[in-house]
Order: C-alpha cells, then structure tokens, then sequence
C-alpha cells in the first residue's frame, strides 16, 4: 500500500536530522555518504519520491566519479 502525502511528510518529519545530513553530504560530493543514509531511510519509508530521486541521483554521481 502506498502512503498518503501526509504519512511521508510524517516519516521526514521523523527523520529529518539524518535527512538534511545526507542532503549536506551529497551537496559536498560525499555521494556514498548520503547514499548510505538515503538506503537505511528508504527501508523503513519505501515510497517517498523524493528520497527515491534523491539516492538516484547520488548513485549516478558515484557512478560516473568511479567511471571517470
């Protein structure tokens, strides 16, 4: 079942300090980093979109820096 746009507005809520670090960490080009954390949130909070878009992104960066 997939979540109301509140219940995901609740899981970020919930988890805000370690989503603005992983944010922080992507922004410095710690893909890895932020990756990791945007993984562990993922397993408890599967349908957040923007999270989804958010590791996509940082695994195409990683990707690329490790295919450069």
């Amino acid at each position: 079942m997939i979540p109301s746009s509140e219940q995901i507005l609740a899981d970020r809520i919930a988890h805000k300090k370690e989503l603005m670090k992983a944010d922080k960490l992507g922004r410095k080009g710690d893909n890895a980093g932020a990756e990791r954390i945007w993984r562990k949130y993922l397993k408890d909070c599967p349908h957040d979109p923007i999270i989804l878009f958010n590791l996509g992104v940082a695994v195409k960066a990683r990707a690329k820096t490790a295919h450069d």
